[in-house]
């Protein structure tokens, strides 16, 4: 259990996801491709898996060590756990209302253009800013 939640392993699982999930978007956007079965599977487990990691690392203290040996790591944690909230309620939202909308035919993404980018913005964010800490 330590190993899939360790740096290496966590970090390749989070670029994983990060990517899945763009591709997702990017089928959508740019093909009109939207499989609401590899969508939700996607976030579901992805979604799955970060709680699972964040309840691991404050379970094990991890958290509470960096906080008190490193000042800004507070900051950082804070901001990134604003971040990623914001991109997994993005994701879940999107992934549901968009299978509504290609199943009327409409592209949800093209037609949703603010919301689209928003995504891809706010996803690699997450993530980046994850990889910080």
């Amino acid at each position: 259990m330590n190993y899939i939640f360790s740096g290496e392993a966590a970090e390749g699982i989070f670029i994983f996801g990060t990517f899945a999930i763009l591709s997702i978007v990017w089928f959508g956007y740019f093909r009109n491709i939207y499989s609401s079965i590899i969508a939700r599977s996607t976030a579901g487990i992805f979604v799955t898996y970060m709680v699972l990691f964040m309840w691991y690392r404050n379970s094990t203290g991890y958290v509470e060590e960096r906080i008190v040996s490193d000042s800004y790591y507070a900051l950082v944690a804070a901001t990134h756990g604003i971040i990623s909230l914001m991109a997994v309620i993005l994701v879940c939202y999107v992934f549901v209302v968009a299978q509504k909308s290609f199943s009327e035919g409409k592209n949800y993404f093209t037609n949703h253009r603010i919301i689209t980018y928003s995504l891809a913005i706010l996803w690699p964010l997450a993530l980046l800013s994850g990889l910080c800490f």
